[in-house]
């Protein structure tokens, strides 16, 4: 009968445990370590209690009939029980050991032993009802609908982006940083509103990653927009971690987070961040993270916090593309009125210094200069209302291409 599948469980970290496995078992999961100490292992592989002999274990060997239990307890005893054994005392044995371990009556896990499917989900489920197995977040947890986005390039720009993708709370944070938490009915996509944010940040020569994380149980998905089309995506938290090829995937997503974040921090001091996050839980460890890699820690409150609760906080609403090219328009009135009185100022100029010596000639010298400094003044004033509705546009059309 061919193997299919076994979960074990044994009581060492996940960096022990996945250290033990690399290079002796092709593919499988590793979960985060247990408060009680414990590790789960979902593997494709036969019995790897040699891997680590001196631990205590408990491993569920799954084929297509049947499964066996193979453990080792705290004084070193070597514990086996087959499915097709039935009840006697290597059942009695295997299931005080787990009862005793996770917590739970013996009889019951005999019980549960005996009448489960020789399948590891449907071993895990009829165990998971009576004791308290390690490995819990293989349930994945729901992703948040809220984001927090942090931005540290111009004012300008993020209040621009923000009405165009809006409705949106944004909130002032330190060392030049903002955020915004975009509404549910928010015009743009978050994709949208990074690509947005990059782009602006490159018209204006700065080396800026806009970052989105979003609410994921105890954890937090972060993702860092770093060149067009380019985008670097962590679980800061406690995870499962990949043994073989789908373990090389997580690596290379590594690599392009030390990549994305090369502007703000080493690629040892990312590594070394991400290996503590993993094994921290809750908002501590996200906001330890984000403070080593150069990123604000101040996101991870913000993402705690009902979309009430923000302090200081301001709503810009949405602002439609067609009345942002209105306003782009008014400028170019104010530039040609501009232009106007540029050009009769200086016709009045001319005019007066002909007749210079004379009453009417001072008189049309003053209009002259009347006339070109409202000008300069109309000229200026319609220069910056241009470059702000300039932003508002570019903020859409990179992201319309």
């Amino acid at each position: 009968m061919k193997l299919k599948a076994s979960l074990w469980l044994v009581r060492a970290s996940q960096l022990e445990a996945v250290s033990a496995l690399e290079g002796h078992v092709a593919t499988g999961r590793v979960s985060p370590t247990d408060p009680s100490g414990w590790v789960a292992a979902a593997l494709d592989a036969g019995d790897v209690s040699r891997l680590l002999p001196d631990r205590p274990q408990i491993q569920f060997l799954t084929t297509s009939e049947t499964f066996a239990v193979v453990a080792r307890s705290e004084d070193g005893e070597r514990l086996a029980w087959r499915r097709n054994d039935g009840e006697g005392p290597a059942l009695d044995s295997v299931a005080g050991m787990i009862a005793s371990t996770f917590g739970g009556a013996p009889e019951l896990v005999a019980a549960a032993l005996l009448g489960t499917d020789p399948n590891i989900n449907g071993i895990d489920f009829a165990l998971r009802t009576i004791v308290d197995l390690p490995g819990r977040t293989i349930r994945p947890a729901r992703l948040g609908r809220a984001p927090v986005i942090g931005y540290d390039g111009t004012q300008l720009a993020f209040d621009n982006t923000a009405r165009l993708a809006g409705p949106c709370l944004c909130v002032a944070g330190r060392d030049g940083w903002n955020f915004m938490v975009p509404a549910a009915d928010a015009s743009w996509s978050v994709p949208k509103i990074l690509a947005a944010l990059r782009s602006l940040s490159s018209h204006e020569g700065q080396p800026v990653h806009p970052f989105a994380m979003w609410k994921l149980g105890d954890t937090a998905l972060l993702r860092v927009d770093w060149a067009e089309g380019a985008a670097a995506l962590a679980v800061l938290g406690p995870v499962w971690q990949t043994l073989g090829e789908v373990g090389r995937l997580d690596r290379e997503r590594e690599n392009r987070l030390i990549d994305a974040l090369s502007s703000y921090a080493d690629p040892s001091t990312v590594r070394s961040a991400l290996a503590i996050v993993q094994e921290t839980p809750g908002r501590s460890g996200i906001a330890e993270f984000l403070q080593a890699v150069g990123l604000p820690s101040q996101a991870a409150e913000i993402l705690d916090m009902r979309r009430g609760d923000h302090v200081g906080a301001k709503r810009l609403e949405h602002v439609p593309m067609k009345a942002a090219k209105r306003v782009l328009a008014a400028p170019r009135k104010q530039q040609i009125s501009a232009v106007a009185y540029l050009s009769l100022g200086a016709v009045f100029m001319v005019l007066g210094f002909l007749d210079r010596d004379s009453l009417p000639g001072v008189l049309i010298l003053v209009l002259a200069g009347t006339f070109l400094m409202g000008g300069a003044v109309l000229w200026q004033v319609a220069r910056a209302a241009r470059r702000r509705a300039s932003a508002s546009t570019s903020a859409a059309n990179c992201t319309s291409q």
